[in-house]
């Protein structure tokens, strides 16, 4: 992770071209799916600082994993 001064934090996934990458708050407020690479920056003010769920699936059900994270203001996470 690296601060980059941006009030939103960001999750930036460029490992695994192709995979899908989903992104779900535990307060059900915030969700966003796309295929990596990826960027993806917090919309609602109130998922800063929240804990979420980053769910990659690499081809099928065998082939899924995901792992519980939490954001911070100002914060990158980027899985390269």
């Amino acid at each position: 992770m690296r601060v980059n001064g941006l009030t939103y934090p960001r999750i930036i996934f460029t490992a695994l071209t192709g995979a899908t990458i989903s992104v779900k708050y535990d307060n059900g407020i915030e969700s966003y799916t796309a295929e990596s690479p990826m960027q993806y920056e917090v919309k609602d003010f109130k998922n800063n600082n929240a804990y979420f769920t980053l769910t990659v699936d690499e081809g099928g059900p065998a082939k899924t994993w995901y792992v519980k994270l939490k954001n911070n203001n100002g914060f990158d996470l980027k899985i390269e």
